[in-house]
């Protein structure tokens, strides 16, 4: 006999729990978004190229975002104007971005292009 001890049954082997995601539920705000997403799909759908068509701008006609007139915050008590044409343009993220935190040069886009609210 050995010194080594045989056992007939291996060992179990011991089961990896998967880690446990927590998800939370969308709130009010962000229900009032995807469908508000959902509808600018339809609405927009003529619109091919971006149009802020500011200096700099390459008028792609990929990765266009719905570029709003306010924040998002301002429609929270509106959720119905967020996908009304006349807040909602098509831009490139290179005019998307440099109208984002300049709101004198957004108004006055959204006035050449879409008038007055």
């Amino acid at each position: 006999m050995s010194d080594v001890f045989f056992h007939p049954c291996p060992k179990p082997v011991k089961e990896v729990k998967e880690k446990k995601f927590y998800h939370f539920k969308p709130g009010k705000h962000t229900k009032a978004n995807i469908k508000a997403n959902n509808e600018l799909k339809d609405v927009l759908v003529d619109i091919e190229n971006c149009e802020f068509r500011l200096s700099g701008c390459k008028g792609l006609s990929m990765g266009l975002q719905n570029c709003h007139r306010h924040k998002r915050k301002w429609y929270y008590s509106k959720p119905e104007l967020l996908y009304d044409r006349k807040q909602v343009l098509k831009g490139c993220p290179a005019c998307h971005d440099a109208t984002e935190y300049n709101r004198e040069l957004n108004e006055q886009i959204f006035m050449r292009v879409r008038g007055k609210e």
